[in-house]
């Protein structure tokens, strides 16, 4: 079996809020069942230029197990976050650490990428009308810092969603069938989506 045959979905984006190029790759895990987040971002912000990779595993829920973050800027720092469940987030690498209660925390959230909105929708798997919160560990990004983000989905139609933070944030995030974001508001923008894979 060849690598290709693992894929499930793949997108790029671009971005309007700064200069942005980043490609995602879903694939199933060879073993587990669930399924592996691969990513990579060109991103230039705040007089930066920012070369990142990232990698997240979830499990056949959609509940984040493992995520690994390369960061190749000014600075250079690798990230490392596991989750053992029961709220016990193990960071190595990161500038500081959420002094939060993270109990109820299934999701990763990475500031710089719409691709970890997928963790949640596919996981929730709302109906039409129906409106689910969710908290999550957030990566803010350019700081790099980790804090605990309280969030809602509310699924507006099969193919949109409602998106709103504890921070005041509110926007809409269109979707494709597999339920990754093509559309993140104003902010995030699929690239050719005509030629994206879904199953």
């Amino acid at each position: 079996m060849t690598i290709n045959q693992y894929i499930e979905a793949e997108v790029m984006w671009s971005c309007s809020a700064y200069p942005s190029l980043e490609r995602l790759v879903v694939s199933r895990s060879e073993s587990g069942g669930g399924q592996q987040l691969t990513g990579h971002a060109l991103v230039a912000l705040a007089g930066e230029q920012f070369d990142i990779a990232y990698q997240i595993e979830v499990d056949a829920y959609w509940r984040t197990e493992s995520a690994r973050i390369t960061i190749d800027g000014s600075q250079q720092m690798s990230i490392a976050v596991s989750a053992e469940g029961g709220g016990n987030w193990q960071i190595s690498g990161a500038e500081t650490e959420p002094d939060t209660d993270l109990r109820d925390v299934l999701d990763i959230d990475l500031g710089f990428t719409p691709a970890t909105n997928l963790l949640p929708i596919r996981r929730l798997d709302l109906a039409v009308g129906e409106s689910a919160p969710v908290s999550a560990l957030w990566l803010q990004f350019p700081s790099l810092a980790f804090a605990r983000l309280d969030q809602r989905y509310t699924r507006l139609t099969p193919d949109r969603y409602r998106y709103e933070s504890d921070t005041g944030y509110v926007t809409e995030i269109t979707v494709d069938d597999f339920g990754i974001p093509v559309n993140y508001g104003d902010v995030w923008k699929s690239i050719d989506p005509s030629e994206r894979r879904t199953p």
